[in-house]
């Protein structure tokens, strides 16, 4: 039997070849016998090649090269078609021209699509519609080139054509108000007609429906092409509709009066991304008219690149505009999507406030230095970008310059110790100073004055932005960014995870990365990519790869101090206390990522406890049962109200929440916000934080990073001990300690004397980062946490932290102008082998030369005083 099984396999394999042959032996004859078919056919895959190889090149003139290729290919074959059609040419789609017709509206298609790509009647297809456009002039060939067509044929090419005619009578609909313009400004070599190419395909595609549908089964693939393509547009737009509906409610609920005693403090968009269900529609809701071309409104024809805000991804999506047409635009508010959007997309980086479009701008060459410190847990990286401008053509200084925004996520508890930006060819390093005063001095000079500066900022969630301008098409942009990092102990080895970053195009940069220690090169137990020894260092080159590892083993700790300024800063293994901790009231923090097992398991640990969960609403409820816990409603992330706990000595708050939460910045100006930090300002108790999750959300992370928390995480089982044994983990973070939790190790700072440093100087640099932040702590968010000793703390360290940046800018005078001193007690930006361990090959040479010629002036003093 299963050899009559395989016997009938081969044979549908081999009339399948067979009859590819055949259909391919079709197409050969019908070229070879027709030379203006041919002619048209070797034109369009011309035209196709020159539109698929000018994809990606940004232009802001009118009419592109590329535009001017298609579009005389186009005239070139309507010239060639006429002198042998004659008076058939002006019989459109008719029975002895409709071959050459089809191919010469493929195109203009194509010219069509070029010439949008400046004149955005359309802004750029989406992926799925991009696809379909395929697909529709794929087949329109085939049926050009195959004149026997089976059944089966005919009812996809019915399917696919039906299809394509009411996409393009929805384009056709669309630019109607744009004829009168066309035909008008047609005098001008006819380029303006392009607008008539959608009502050309409706013509033909209506033609060639009616040719095929000769059969009963036609009728089934026409019928049912029109159910489909509705049918999916009615649902998205029945879906766009409730979404707008649901929003303008919960609008609307704002201003009704609450339970007793209870506040609305979460603003209205932290309730709206709560409750949204996240996906396709409500992506699309959320980014129409920044990402997603709406319904024409009289305004939006013709280079229409849309804001600075999403400026490279503004796209045409025929459901958007649909739906934006039958429900208008969304009835929630730029601002509030925007917000929105930041936490449940991350889109951070590309909704960020710029002064200039970076539209065409690319990140050309990446070099990664990276220097381990096996026995401090430590590293040092410096990535090193250049930046493209691929403006197409050169027009004017106003037009030339463009804004780099940069947002690099590093490594938990890392800091950016140096920042440099080349200029006219010369490494300029930054100056640290005030955010405030780094703000006012970039924000002056890119808005106003248009000359070089750079800037890199401190942000939530582990985040830095770098700002660079001006980048032209002059000259390519380079500028450097320093990070120190803990390395993180995982399985008894040391982890290093690469610095990623979004902005400027990186997917055609070349990239280097180069290794080297401290002193002797490291040896790496693992590594995703293959690394190869060369002049003393570990290399890899290639494309790059934002995400790589590197796996060291976990070698003993030195006591080697650092010291500068009187103090010494060495490392220690970090210490935790159990201390005694009794339990009386729980509150599980609920959301969306919480299994119904896993709350039973939790609440049966905490039975006999005061039980509490926030609910809706940000509310917090009684629990009586596991079935109370269950069947309250789950959020999609949750903000704890930490200030609702009244008790805090003997209170664990149970949390496992996603990494991507709102920012506490975020929060700023709104009544949860304040409680919360009030209550955190007027005590020194810190509540006890358990997470179920492998990484803290970003709410919870900052509260920690901020000392305001005692959080520990780990599994269900170690949650039940902590219950049991009423005890709980803790970080001792006394005067003159802090902890680096991800490497396992403290810094410990000690008055000393001064003498040659022994370690790295990133000791000083963590130890500052992470004084900063506990000093910063429940003062957050208030005017009062800029103290001085904070801003003295960060300038010695020259190190970024919320109070503080690094700046770059193009004089002396401009540093001058703002306030902006160098500090002369400080370590200055960071570097490669700046450990101050070894002197470096330049120092040695200073040294020896220092030595000589002291000698020698000491023996010709002896010599003098000899002969007097």
């Amino acid at each position: 039997m299963s050899e009559l099984k395989s016997l009938a396999f081969f044979k549908v394999i081999y009339f399948e070849i067979q009859s590819t042959f055949k259909n391919m032996k079709e197409v050969i004859t019908t070229l070879q016998t027709d030379k203006r078919l041919r002619m048209g056919v070797i034109l369009f895959l011309l035209s196709a090649i020159t539109f698929i190889s000018t994809t990606g090149i940004k232009t802001d003139d009118a009419f592109s090269g590329a535009f001017f290729i298609e579009y005389a290919i186009a005239i070139f074959y309507m010239i060639y078609l006429f002198p042998s059609l004659k008076g058939r040419f002006f019989i459109l789609f008719g029975d002895a021209a409709h071959s050459y017709h089809i191919i010469l509206l493929l195109l203009f298609n194509l010219s069509a699509y070029s010439l949008n790509r400046t004149m955005n009647v359309f802004n750029e297809s989406t992926l799925w519609l991009t696809g379909f456009l395929i697909i529709e002039s794929l087949a329109l060939l085939i049926y050009v080139l195959k004149p026997d067509k089976s059944n089966l044929l005919k009812n996809v090419l019915l399917f696919i054509f039906t299809v394509s005619l009411i996409f393009n009578i929805y384009q056709t609909l669309v630019i109607t108000p744009l004829y009168g313009i066309g035909i008008i400004a047609s005098i001008f070599f006819g380029i303006s007609l392009h607008v008539l190419v959608p009502l050309s395909f409706v013509i033909c595609l209506v033609v060639l429906i009616y040719r095929l549908s000769d059969a009963t089964s036609s009728k089934i693939a026409i019928v049912s092409a029109v159910i489909i393509t509705v049918g999916i547009s009615s649902a998205f737009s029945l879906e766009w509709a409730s979404i707008d509906n649901a929003v303008q409610e919960s609008y609307h609920d704002i201003n009704k009066p609450t339970l007793e005693n209870e506040e609305r403090e979460v603003p209205y968009w932290i309730e709206i991304a709560q409750e949204m269900d996240f996906n396709f529609v409500t992506e699309r809701y959320l980014k129409s008219g920044l990402v997603y071309q709406e319904f024409y409104d009289g305004n939006n024809f013709f280079w229409d690149g849309g804001s600075l805000r999403f400026e490279a991804q503004n796209v045409h999506d025929p459901l958007v505009t649909v739906a934006t047409f039958f429900n208008g635009e969304p009835r929630l508010p730029e601002s509030i999507r925007l917000k929105v959007l930041d936490y449940a997309y991350d889109a951070r980086h590309q909704s960020a406030d710029r002064f200039w479009s970076g539209l065409n701008l690319q990140t050309s060459d990446i070099v990664t230095n990276v220097q381990f410190f096996p026995e401090y847990r430590l590293a040092y990286s410096e990535l090193i970008l250049r930046i493209r401008n691929e403006q197409y053509q050169r027009r004017s200084r106003w037009f030339d310059q463009e804004e780099a925004i940069y947002t690099f996520q590093i490594p938990e508890q890392s800091v950016v110790s140096s920042l440099s930006l080349w200029i006219e060819g010369k490494e300029a390093k930054a100056r640290l100073t005030t955010k405030s005063k780094a703000e006012e001095a970039y924000n002056t000079i890119v808005g106003r004055e248009m000359r070089d500066p750079s800037v890199v900022y401190w942000m939530e969630g582990n985040k830095i932005r770098v700002r660079v301008f001006p980048c032209t098409p002059e000259e390519e942009r380079q500028f450097k960014i320093g990070v120190t990092s803990p390395l993180k102990v995982e399985n008894e080895n040391l982890l290093y995870e690469s610095i990623t970053f979004k902005g400027p195009d990186f997917s055609k940069a070349r990239a280097s990365i180069n290794i080297l220690g401290d002193g002797v090169l490291p040896s790496i137990k693992a590594s995703s990519l293959s690394f190869e020894e060369d002049k003393g260092l570990l290399s890899w080159e290639g494309r790059y790869k934002p995400r790589w590892t590197v796996s060291l083993e976990a070698t003993p700790l030195t006591d080697k101090p650092f010291t500068f300024n009187g103090k010494s800063y060495r490392i220690e293994p970090l210490t935790s206390n159990v201390k005694p901790f009794q339990v009386t009231s729980v509150f599980i923090d609920l959301n969306k990522q919480w299994s119904d097992n896993e709350l039973e398991k939790v609440f049966n640990m905490v039975k006999g406890k005061n039980v509490y969960a926030l609910a809706s609403g940000n509310h917090i409820r009684d629990i009586n049962s596991s079935a109370d816990l269950v069947n309250l409603y789950k959020p999609n992330f949750s903000l704890f109200p930490f200030h609702q706990i009244k008790d805090t000595s003997h209170t664990l708050v149970i949390t496992k929440g996603d990494i991507i939460t709102p920012n506490l910045s975020d929060l700023s100006g709104s009544a949860f916000k304040e409680h919360l930090f009030d209550s955190f300002a007027g005590t020194s108790k810190k509540i006890k934080v358990f997470d179920l999750s492998k990484q803290a959300s970003s709410y919870i992370k900052s509260l920690d990073e901020f000392r305001i928390l005692d959080y520990h995480s780990g599994t269900l089982a170690e949650l039940g001990q902590v219950v049991k044994n009423e005890n709980f983990p803790v970080y001792n973070e006394e005067e003159g300690v802090v902890c680096i939790s991800p490497a396992q190790i403290q810094i410990r700072s000690e008055n000393g004397e001064q003498m040659k440093p022994l370690a790295p100087d990133h000791l000083l640099r963590l130890f500052a980062y992470n004084k900063v932040m506990q000093g910063i702590g429940r003062n957050y968010f208030k005017n009062d946490f800029l103290e001085e000793e904070l801003i003295t703390t960060a300038s010695t360290a020259n190190i970024v932290t919320p109070i503080s940046s690094l700046i770059v800018l193009e004089t002396l005078n401009d540093y001058e102008r703002f306030g902006i001193d160098e500090n002369k007690d400080s370590l200055g930006n960071a570097s490669v082998k700046s450990s101050g361990a070894v002197p470096e090959p330049h120092e040695w040479a200073i040294i020896i030369t220092l030595v000589l010629f002291l000698a020698f002036v000491w023996f010709k003093k002896a010599n003098l005083a000899f002969l007097r």
